[in-house]
């Protein structure tokens, strides 16, 4: 563009070549920050949705060998205080019921009782559907999974049951929309110049 600018000089004819020119430049680096950030976006909820998963799944394993609803709790416990854990609720028995989580005040409440509608929804349809199933909460920035256990662990402390794992999506949010707004800054930049 240096290039278009010492040919055309600063002439009247110059600037109106320019301007569009410039204009369609800024048009295009936002075009492709707002790709980049929505892509970025759906990968980093993946990534989310993955981890979320694989902390769920591993509470249930832990159901189907840990016999001690005490030492399921502390497993939970343990596991809820991993970086990015926000919430865990395990449920299961007959009337189900929450046998471990990382909100210690809901232990041995009914699954009807549980403070947080949507915690009880999520852990419902899954129990449902007999399906894992993710859900994005965007306005506690939070991605979580419910699994259901499975019907073959009828001896399992979860029988009947399900897990549900919150995990933290506000470091990976911040981190898409600052990479968005790098990328935006330095193609206006290169487009200016």
């Amino acid at each position: 563009m240096n290039a278009i600018r010492r040919g055309l000089g600063t002439s009247p004819l110059g600037l109106k070549l320019l301007t569009p020119v410039a204009l369609g430049c800024v048009a295009m680096v936002a075009a492709v920050s707002s790709s980049i950030d929505r892509l970025g976006g759906e990968l980093a909820m993946d990534r989310l949705r993955q981890r979320a998963e694989i902390v769920a799944r591993t509470v249930t394993y832990a159901a189907e060998t840990v016999r001690s609803e005490t030492d399921f709790q502390r497993l939970v416990s343990s596991i809820g205080s991993e970086e990015g854990v926000t919430v865990i609720v395990a449920i299961g028995g007959d009337p189900l019921h929450v046998v471990a989580s990382t909100k210690h005040a809901w232990l041995g409440r009914s699954l009807e009782s549980i403070p947080i509608e949507d915690y009880g929804e999520d852990l419902r349809e899954a129990i449902r559907t007999g399906r894992q199933h993710f859900h994005h909460h965007r306005e506690s920035h939070e991605v979580d999974c419910s699994i259901p256990m499975a019907a073959d662990h009828t001896d399992s402390i979860l029988r009947g049951g399900a897990v549900m794992v919150h995990i933290d999506a506000r470091p990976v949010e911040r981190a898409v929309a600052r990479l968005t707004q790098l990328i935006f800054l330095s193609g206006l930049i290169l487009a200016l110049t």
